[in-house]
């Protein structure tokens, strides 16, 4: 894993690298997956997309695989999370 690597989102290029948070719940997602993790640290990549800042989950490597070989296509699979902090500021 390197964050040195060309990132991108649906195709197009991207700001990306990987992250802890302490997971949070701002209310968007119902029934969030991650309601178990609420308050713990978990590694996450931070993307950002113009104007647009979100994470997704990279316990097992899959959020970087997802940005840099998947390009970021929709069709390969994430898993949303919120972050209340992100601890690698």
């Amino acid at each position: 894993m390197n964050d040195k690597e060309k990132t991108y989102w649906n195709f197009e290029p991207c700001e990306a690298r990987i992250v802890r948070i302490i997971v949070g719940n701002s209310g968007r997602f119902e029934k969030p997956w991650f309601q178990p993790y609420l308050g713990t640290v978990r590694e996450a990549v931070e993307i950002v997309q113009g104007r647009q800042k979100f994470y997704i989950d990279n316990q097992f490597d899959n959020g970087w695989k997802k940005v840099t070989e998947g390009k970021g296509s929709p069709t390969w699979g994430h898993s949303s999370l919120d972050a209340e902090r992100v601890l690698d500021d």
